[in-house]
């Protein structure tokens, strides 16, 4: 990663409006290109790369990323992915978003002894953290198997296993 030798514009607030049935939003995005711009929001945020590949800006940090590409953003961190190598009306960039707030199953729940590892990573994830090898792989197959799931019960399963899954990694680069 290396910093950033120009100047990003002023990340706007990004306002999320999840399902009032919901603890957690998961979105499928597919796209000739990423569209975001620079932006950040309150909760965090996993995002998984399907397909694509450019820059990832996250807080004063560029890096490549390509599909596999699996990064937890915390609270308040700006951030945007930039495509390249777009091809014209095709889609050339796919992603899996999951955005949480760290009280979406409650005030203390990730404070209870149970989640001292989950809570450990929600600290970690305040200037971004890149899975990497195996641990990405389990994480993004988790991840789309959200994205799949339609039973509200399952989905919370697979929301605390994919958390679960990335606290005990060791394959990672803040």
């Amino acid at each position: 990663e290396q910093q950033l030798k120009y100047t990003m514009h002023k990340p706007s607030l990004e306002s999320l409006r999840s399902h009032p049935a919901n603890s957690f939003l998961v979105r499928r995005f597919n796209e000739k290109a990423f569209s975001a711009p620079y932006h950040y929001h309150p909760e965090l945020e996993l995002t998984l790369i399907v397909k694509g590949e450019g820059k990832r800006y996250v807080g004063n940090n560029m890096a490549p990323y390509a599909a596999g590409d699996l990064v937890l953003l915390g609270p308040d961190l700006p951030h945007c992915w930039k495509s390249e190598n777009v091809i014209k009306n095709k889609i050339n960039a796919s992603s899996v978003v999951l955005q949480f707030g760290a009280d979406c199953l409650g005030k203390d729940f990730f404070k209870s002894k149970e989640m001292t590892l989950i809570q450990r990573l929600l600290q970690k994830s305040t200037q971004g953290i890149q899975f990497q090898h195996r641990s990405a792989t389990v994480g993004a197959e988790k991840l789309v198997a959200l994205d799949q799931e339609n039973q509200p019960f399952k989905k919370m399963l697979l929301f605390l296993e994919i958390l679960h899954a990335l606290a005990g990694s060791k394959e990672f680069i803040i």
